[in-house]
């Protein structure tokens, strides 16, 4: 699968042949997509299986972010 990008003058350098490459977004996909892609795959999980995982998941990490001082 090819990744679309393109070349931009990089201005964090001096060096006028130097050049940063940026991906260029084509696309979304919201996290029900991404579950909605787990199941079309031919997982046994069920769609509100996975949902309540990424749900977890998702509080875990904010509470760790909080824990280690990293967000309020």
């Amino acid at each position: 699968m090819p990744i679309k990008y393109a070349l931009f003058e990089n201005n964090i350098t001096s060096n006028p042949d130097d050049y940063a490459a940026m991906v260029q977004i084509s696309g979304s996909a919201d996290g029900d997509d991404r579950v909605q892609d787990i199941v079309d795959q031919g997982s046994t999980a069920t769609k509100p299986d996975i949902l309540a995982v990424t749900a977890a998941l998702k509080l875990a990490c904010q509470r760790r972010a909080i824990r280690l001082g990293i967000v309020d």
